[in-house]
C-alpha cells in the first residue's frame, strides 16, 4: 500500500530512520487518495469495527480526509457511524475528492492563499475542454461547511514551522466543542518527556470520557 517514498520532517527524520512511505504523493491523483480511504476502509472490514482512528501527520490527514468524505457522504448517518473519536497529532487539513461538475467559488480560491497547502489537481482524463473523472483538493474550513463531528484531540507543537498552521485548519474543520487541544513545545513530532507524556495522556482521556458521555 505504500508505494511512494515521502519528504519526512526533520524531527520525525530524527526519530525514524525509513524507510519512509506513504499514500500517496504530493499533490495526489484522486485515484491516489480514494486508493488511501480503501485502505483505511478495507483495515475497518477485517479487523473492526474500531472505537476512534489515530493518526501522525500524513496519517492524520488521511484519517481527516475519510471522515471528511464519509460526513459528505453520509449526511443523515449519526456522526460516530464510522469512528467515536479522532486522535490528530501533527495534522494537516485533508484533501477531497469530488467530480468536476463542483465549481470553485472565487472563496474557494482566495482562500488557498492563508493555507499554503489549498491545493487543486486532478489525475483525470481530458477531452477537448471536458475533464472526466475526479478532481482533489485540500478541504478549508472558510469555504466548506462540513465538519467532522465526533470528539477529538489535537497533539501539535509551537515550534512546528511547517504544519502548525495546517494543524489548526484541522481544528477548525471539527466541532470545536467537542475538540481537545495540546499545544507542546516541540516541533513536528510526538512529544516525549514525562510532562508531555502526561498532557497528552489527558487530552485523550478527555477525548475517550467525551465519548462515553455521548453514549
Amino acid at each position: 500500500m505504500y508505494h511512494f517514498s515521502c519528504w519526512l520532517a526533520e524531527d520525525l527524520k530524527a526519530l525514524f530512520a525509513g524507510p519512509h512511505r506513504c499514500f500517496y504523493e504530493y499533490p495526489p491523483s484522486a485515484a491516489e487518495v480514494r486508493n488511501g480511504h480503501e485502505f483505511v476502509y478495507r483495515i475497518i472490514e477485517e479487523e473492526g469495527p474500531f472505537d476512534g482512528i489515530l493518526g501522525l501527520s500524513h496519517g492524520a490527514e488521511l484519517a481527516a480526509s475519510v471522515l471528511i468524505e464519509h460526513a459528505k457522504s453520509n449526511p443523515a448517518a449519526p456522526p460516530s457511524d464510522l469512528f467515536s473519536c479522532a486522535i490528530f497529532i501533527g495534522g494537516v487539513h485533508p484533501y477531497e475528492v469530488y467530480t468536476p461538475d463542483v465549481t470553485l467559488s472565487d472563496e474557494e480560491l482566495s482562500a488557498s492563499e492563508d493555507s499554503n497547502r489549498h491545493i487543486e489537481s486532478t489525475g483525470a482524463k481530458q477531452d477537448g475542454d471536458q475533464i472526466i473523472g475526479e478532481r482533489i483538493r485540500q478541504v478549508h474550513p472558510d469555504t466548506h461547511s462540513v465538519r467532522i463531528d465526533i470528539p477529538t484531540a489535537h497533539i501539535m507543537g509551537r515550534r512546528d514551522e511547517i504544519f502548525r498552521q495546517c494543524a489548526k485548519l484541522l481544528l477548525r474543520l471539527c466541532n470545536e466543542r467537542k475538540a481537545k487541544v495540546y499545544e507542546h513545545n516541540g516541533g513536528h513530532l510526538i512529544p516525549r518527556g514525562q510532562s508531555a507524556m502526561d498532557e497528552m495522556t489527558a487530552a485523550v482521556g478527555w477525548v475517550i470520557d467525551r465519548v462515553i458521555f455521548e453514549r
